[in-house]
C-alpha cells in the first residue's frame, strides 16, 4: 500500500527525490538531518523515495532511506514497490537491504497480483531469484505455479 498520507512542503519533496535520484548519499544524510526523518516514507506525484532509489538501482541510497525508518513495503501509484522494483532489475544488493529490514518477501504488486519472485524469473534475474529464495520466498503466485528450484 502507498504510504499514509503526510503533511510536507512540495519543495521538500522535491530536493528529496532529487537527491535519490541523482544517488547523492552524503547530501541526502545531511538533508534528512534537518529536514527530518518524516520525509523517508512521503508519497509524492505517485512515488515513494525507497521506490525512487530501487529504480535508478542506487543501494547506498536504499540503506540510508532505511536506516532512517524507510518502510520497504510501501508502495508506488502502480501498486509496485522497491522489492517488486529491485527483482524485475536483478538489483540483488537493494533486495537484500529491503529483506534485511523486515520488507515482506511475498509482497505482490496491486495490479497484475505478482510476487518479488515471479518477477525475477520471469525477467531472468537468477541472482534476484536466489535472494528472494534465502529470504523464504514463496515459489509460486496466484496465477499458476512457475518455479521449482
Amino acid at each position: 500500500a502507498p504510504p499514509p498520507k503526510s503533511e510536507f512542503l512540495v519543495e521538500d519533496a522535491e530536493v528529496l527525490f532529487k537527491l535519490v535520484k541523482e544517488g547523492k548519499v552524503e547530501s541526502l544524510e545531511e538533508f534528512l538531518k534537518e529536514k527530518g526523518d518524516h520525509l523517508v516514507n512521503i508519497f509524492h506525484k505517485g512515488d515513494t523515495p525507497l521506490c525512487a532509489a530501487a529504480t535508478k538501482g542506487h543501494e547506498e541510497v536504499t540503506r540510508c532511506l532505511l536506516s532512517h525508518g524507510g518502510k520497504p513495503d510501501y508502495t508506488r501509484q502502480n501498486g509496485r514497490g522497491p522489492l517488486y522494483i529491485a527483482s524485475e532489475r536483478g538489483n540483488a544488493g537493494i533486495l537484500r537491504a529491503c529483506l534485511e529490514a523486515g520488507a515482506n518477501v511475498d509482497l505482490a504488486d496491486a495490479t497484475n497480483k505478482e510476487t518479488p519472485v515471479f518477477v525475477a524469473s520471469w525477467r531472468d534475474q537468477l541472482e534476484s531469484v536466489r535472494v528472494l529464495k534465502e529470504f523464504n520466498a514463496a515459489l509460486y503466485c496466484q496465477k499458476a505455479s512457475f518455479l521449482s528450484l
